[in-house]
């Protein structure tokens, strides 16, 4: 946003410049000491109108080294910005993707949680609920779930809808 700013206001000042006219930049003494002081109206535009033509392309060049310039110190600010971005989320994943997780079955009826609540698993494993949150869904059989380690240390068995609730390993 900042380059595009800059742009503008360099067009701005140039254009001003040119819709001004030379000769209205000139003073009464610089116009007769010329001789321009004489001139019709249709002659002093044409003058101007000269002279913008000729500064122009200089005018354009300038803008776009300003907008150039602009654009490199944006991207230079920006830069680091955006690489230390791409290194936490790579780190992020790296550190998801070292987390201990392994899927089970649950067996027999399943109806959620509701404090304390005991989760038989088909390895023989038996892990228990954490904490008193409550989640009940309609009766499932054998439904399959997923264990993960979170950064924590506590492991979360998590449903196949991304529900989640905190256990720990009794068996």
């Amino acid at each position: 946003m900042r380059p595009l700013i800059v742009c503008l206001a360099v067009l701005a000042l140039t254009s001003s410049a040119f819709a001004a006219g030379f000769l209205d930049s000139l003073t009464a003494a610089q116009k007769k000491q010329m001789g321009l002081n004489q001139l019709s109206p249709a002659q002093a535009a044409a003058i101007n109108e000269a002279v913008a033509h000729y500064q122009a392309p200089d005018a354009v060049v300038a803008a776009q080294r300003a907008a150039e310039v602009a654009v490199a110190d944006y991207k230079a600010k920006q830069e680091p910005v955006v690489v230390a971005r791409a290194v936490s989320a790579t780190q992020q994943r790296a550190a998801e993707d070292r987390v201990e997780k392994f899927s089970a079955q649950i067996i027999g009826r399943f109806t959620g949680w509701g404090g304390g609540t005991s989760f038989a698993l088909d390895n023989g494993q038996v892990w228990q609920q954490v904490g008193s949150d409550v989640y009940y869904l309609s009766p499932v059989e054998n439904p399959t779930v997923e264990f993960r380690k979170a950064l924590s240390g506590h492991f979360r068995l998590y449903l196949p809808d991304g529900t989640w609730v905190t256990v720990k390993r009794v068996r």
